[in-house]
């Protein structure tokens, strides 16, 4: 059982360098896929790995949308810096004959789907998901330096206005 790394899974992977080849080979290693038709697990690898990606956010926080690097689909982000250190790495993947193909890997603990992820059009989300992702991305975004932040928001990558990932369920 291998983790294939497909020329979209490397794409998807340039949102998250910190996510290197050793690093998910490690965390693959733990993980259990007999039974299963998708992985998604959280692998903890007692040592610290980094820093969450994610963070906490309320009316006083800095956000913005902006396009990250090889995606469709614009993410929230705020200037500020996760929790200082995380020994997690989440990853999820589909099956590929014998092997699994990465779908995503990124540091931290388990984060449901952005709002407007496509994943959210298909009749397998269920009611409590929708909530849940709601309320988790009503109070969290994607971090960001102050440096990264100003580079990013004076991109091409910057969207003005934002979309509202909201709409779609009222």
């Amino acid at each position: 059982m291998n983790i294939i790394i497909t020329a979209a899974g490397r794409r998807h992977l340039l949102a998250h360098p910190e996510v290197t080849d050793d690093l998910l080979q490690e965390a693959w290693a733990k993980v259990e896929t007999e039974g299963l038709r998708f992985v998604r697990v959280q692998v903890n690898l007692n040592r610290v790995i980094g820093r969450s990606g994610c963070m906490e956010t309320d009316n006083n926080s800095d956000t913005f949308w902006a396009y990250r690097p090889g995606r469709a689909i614009p993410s929230r982000f705020v200037v500020g810096q996760g929790r200082e250190v995380t020994t997690l790495v989440v990853i999820a993947c589909r099956p590929d004959g014998e092997d699994w193909q990465l779908v995503t890997a990124y540091i931290g603990e388990f984060a449901p789907m952005e709002l407007h992820d496509p994943y959210w059009g298909g009749s397998w989300a269920t009611v409590k998901e929708r909530i849940e992702a709601k309320e988790f991305w009503g109070s969290h975004a994607l971090t960001l330096s102050t440096e990264e932040a100003d580079v990013l928001k004076d991109s091409k990558a910057a969207m003005r206005p934002p979309p509202n990932p909201f709409a779609r369920w009222g």
